[in-house]
């Protein structure tokens, strides 16, 4: 079943990337949406795995914002459904997970970004126009290594707030909270 957010206007899609959001929680769901209004056109909305799945071919998005957590099929299996039955859009994953082996299953299952539920107001939005632009969107330095020694390649990789922001101690640079891009 999918939900008739008022926010949602089909008619007005012009050049604005269209955004599905799947998240268990109603009040997510609308925060989520309101926080996107002003960049993204949000088609679609679903409680749950299965209606993603219903969804996502009728209103063709850009872009899909993916709860981790979900009854049902959670995240991780909605999205490898969401690719066996041919869609090749890029995800972003949404949690309050901060877990390193959850984050990593998020890129291992072909994901292109993940935002912590508790930093969405401020990475959301720039998380979205990465993934669109091609980039990764990864939460701290460790995962972003992780991908980088576990995808097997060279990556090129563009740290999106000055490095001074860090200070002088090097294992601040494996703190959370931090943004990176993965450019290849």
């Amino acid at each position: 079943m999918s939900l008739p957010l008022s926010r949602f206007n089909e008619s007005n899609v012009g050049a604005r990337s269209r955004v599905l959001l799947v998240d268990d929680h109603r009040k997510v769901l609308d925060a989520v949406s309101a926080m996107l209004a002003d960049d993204f056109d949000v088609v679609g909305a679903a409680t749950d795995g299965r209606q993603a799945v219903e969804i996502a071919p009728r209103v063709q998005p850009d872009v899909i914002v993916l709860d981790v957590d979900m009854p049902g099929m959670d995240g991780f299996q909605t999205f490898r459904e969401l690719q066996r039955v041919g869609s090749s859009t890029p995800v972003v994953f949404l949690s309050m997970h901060d877990a390193d082996d959850v984050i990593n299953e998020a890129f291992r299952c072909g994901g292109r970004g993940y935002v912590l539920k508790s930093r969405v107001g401020r990475d959301l939005v720039s998380a979205l126009h990465h993934v669109l632009l091609g980039s990764a969107f990864v939460p701290s330095l460790s995962c972003l290594l992780d991908q980088a020694i576990g995808g097997g390649h060279a990556m090129q990789v563009q740290i999106v707030k000055p490095f001074a922001e860090f200070g002088n101690a090097a294992g601040k640079l494996a703190g959370r909270g931090r943004r990176w891009d993965c450019l290849g």
